[in-house]
C-alpha cells in the first residue's frame, strides 16, 4: 500500500484553540452532569438570557472539530502502523523504546 501526503492546516495556537473549543468541551461535561430535570432548568436559563443556539451552535462546531482532529489521528495511526511494519518490526517484534538518559533530570 502506498500514499500521498495529506496537506492537512492546524494554524490554531494553543491559547486560540482553547479559547475556542475548551469552553464547549467543558460545557458538555457540566450538561452531561445534570439529571433531566436539571438540564431543563439549566437551559430554560440559557434560553433566558438568549444564549440556547449560541450554545448548541458552539457545541456543534466543537463536536465536528474534534471529530475532525480523530479522522486525523487516525489516518496518522494507520500510516504509522504501516510504515512500522514496513521495516520489519510487529508485536513480536516491537522497535526499540527510547534510550535512556544518563544523569539524574
Amino acid at each position: 500500500m502506498t500514499f500521498d501526503p495529506i496537506d492537512v492546516k492546524f494554524n490554531w495556537s494553543n491559547d486560540k484553540w482553547a479559547l475556542a473549543h475548551l469552553p464547549h468541551v467543558r460545557l458538555a461535561t457540566i450538561l452531561l452532569s445534570q439529571d433531566h430535570i436539571g438540564l431543563q432548568e439549566r437551559f430554560g436559563a440559557m434560553v433566558a438570557e438568549g444564549y440556547g443556539p449560541e450554545m448548541l451552535e458552539g457545541l456543534t462546531t466543537t463536536r465536528d472539530h474534534l471529530l475532525a482532529l480523530a479522522d486525523i489521528c487516525d489516518v496518522a495511526l494507520t500510516r504509522g502502523f504501516l510504515v512500522v511494519e514496513r521495516m520489519g518490526y510487529s508485536p513480536d517484534n516491537p522497535p526499540p523504546g527510547r534510550p535512556e538518559r544518563g544523569g539524574a533530570a
